[in-house]
């Protein structure tokens, strides 16, 4: 009788197991992957419409600086079109407080606050104003 290298029946049982397993995992390591991408372009998103946010507050002159309501950042900026998620925004405005306290009547405080739709804070970004 000559001797046969092969696979017996219970080798092929585990083989066919352990690629069921491995298949039917995919979709679920899929899923996880695509949350997190969502939620990192979605905090990408939230940080650029903070800086274009703080930008346009500070390329004002000192004082035409005041807060702004909260809005939908959707809402008439062209700078926004290629926006995916829609968030709010609220710009407040404050003198600045240092710890020597100098001067700071001449310094603003400007925060810009991002809010997901759930009024959840995604980012929050501040920035400082001189009187020239």
């Amino acid at each position: 009788m000559v001797k046969r290298f092969g696979f017996s029946m219970i080798e092929l049982i585990f083989a066919i197991v352990i690629i069921a397993v491995a298949v039917m995992s995919l979709p679920m390591m899929t899923q996880v992957t695509s949350k997190g991408s969502e939620r990192n372009l979605k905090a990408d998103e939230a940080i650029f419409e903070a800086y274009v946010k703080a930008v346009e507050t500070t390329d004002q002159t000192f004082d035409e600086i005041n807060d702004s309501s909260e809005r939908s950042a959707m809402e008439g900026s062209a700078s926004l079109q290629g926006l995916k998620y829609e968030t709010k925004y609220k710009v407040t405005v404050e003198p600045a407080t240092f710890a020597d306290e100098t001067n700071t009547s001449q310094i603003k405080k400007i925060t810009v606050t991002i809010y997901d739709d759930k009024g959840k804070v995604i980012t929050q970004l501040h920035t400082y104003k001189f009187k020239m």
